[in-house]
């Protein structure tokens, strides 16, 4: 009686995984079988350390081409500040707000572009291994019901962290084309930081094999728009340089001297909200102060304020238990420690001058920062 059951819920496993491969093979046939297809598409971005979704709405438009390598087709797809086309040839981002541009050989240059085509290109990989799919309850949206699956493309544990890669997929239950697309991500970047992502996309307002539709074959770069004007990486200051002064607030409005440091070591962390290697290094940085708090050593945050404000410094703090104090200054930091992009770090001595400077967050720059620190302390 038991060798019956575990065969019948053996084979109910395996019937579940098969239809559920069988039905996101009918999307990819069913999305491969268009001339062309345009849709309302809806995206929603978030880092896991950020509290809300980066969102647009978007126009699009796709014409299928059998043999296309990158995404079996090209694209046409309009946002509220952004327009991104593909001809098979090359991409095109255009900034509609500052008549700028850019352009790739590469199909896919952001979540915007990860659309339809991309999808089915992801789909028909998924299919190579139909044990990853798993064909979950059908799910209601208006209430209508439709298809829903997920595929496991990791699960595991790494570090002592469960990590994984998971796409959630909602398709009619009549055409058969998705609904709505997720994408699930948690595990170790390439500095070494736990990060996650949630990547959504929903359509909406399809409209197949339409007559007179637009010839996407070919894009130019229109009238009016200009690459972005490269900026000049300044010189950084020279090692032994006296730390410059700049303002400082706290989040009460209490104003602080460097000065105030003088016999102390300094680690000065220039950050941005919302960078993701500003939110890793924090890790980093909270190891740091907790191994060298009592040996006159001090970590000090700094923002901007043309970028960020107190109160989304405070939350910050208090969401990642920063240890070590933040403050704002005014607009003239990047000019005056001569730095460029986030974050950057600038190690000062016990005399106030700057032992070295650090760019970005990177792997071993724990490890460098902590021999340094051990050096001049």
């Amino acid at each position: 009686m038991k060798r019956i059951l575990i065969l019948s819920f053996m084979v109910s496993v395996l019937f579940t995984l098969s239809a559920g491969a069988q039905s996101l093979r009918a999307t990819v046939k069913q999305i491969k079988s268009l001339r062309n297809v345009s849709f309302t598409e809806v995206v929603k971005f978030k880092f896991s350390f950020q509290d809300e979704f980066s969102l647009d709405t978007l126009n699009s438009k796709m014409f299928i081409v059998t043999g296309e390598p990158q995404i079996g087709g090209y694209y046409k797809i309009d946002g509220h500040q952004q327009q991104y086309l593909f001809d098979g040839n090359k991409s095109i981002s255009l900034n509609l707000k500052d008549k700028t541009y850019r352009m790739s050989k590469q199909a896919i240059v952001n979540q915007f572009t990860r659309s339809l085509l991309y999808w089915q290109k992801q789909m028909e990989a998924y299919l190579k291994s139909p044990a990853k799919i798993k064909q979950l309850k059908d799910t209601m949206i208006s209430k209508v019901v439709y298809n829903y699956f997920m595929v496991t493309r990791k699960d595991t544990v790494q570090k002592n962290e469960h990590i994984h890669d998971l796409v959630y997929l909602v398709t009619d239950k009549r055409t058969y084309l998705p609904v709505l697309i997720k994408s699930d991500f948690k595990g170790f970047a390439n500095d070494g930081a736990l990060i996650g992502a949630i990547e959504q996309h929903s359509f909406t307002n399809y409209k197949l094999n339409q007559k007179n539709f637009p010839d996407l074959s070919e894009t130019k770069v229109p009238d009016g728009f200009k690459l972005p004007v490269k900026s000049i990486k300044p010189v950084p200051l020279a090692i032994g340089t006296k730390a410059p002064q700049i303002d400082l607030q706290d989040a009460t409005g209490n104003t602080f001297d460097l000065g105030r440091l003088k016999n102390k070591t300094v680690l000065l962390n220039f950050a941005l909200l919302g960078c993701p290697h500003c939110i890793n290094s924090a890790q980093m940085l909270n190891r740091l102060y907790d191994k060298f708090k009592g040996h006159n050593f001090e970590i000090i945050s700094i923002y901007q304020l043309k970028n960020d404000h107190h109160e989304g410094i405070s939350k910050f703090d208090k969401k990642f238990n920063i240890n070590y104090p933040s403050y704002t200054t005014g607009n003239d930091a990047e000019k005056i420690y001569r730095f460029q992009g986030y974050p950057y770090f600038f190690l000062i001595d016990k005399q106030g001058h700057i032992a070295q400077a650090y760019e970005g967050f990177y792997l071993d720059l724990e490890k460098e920062l902590t021999d340094k620190i051990e050096s001049i302390k």
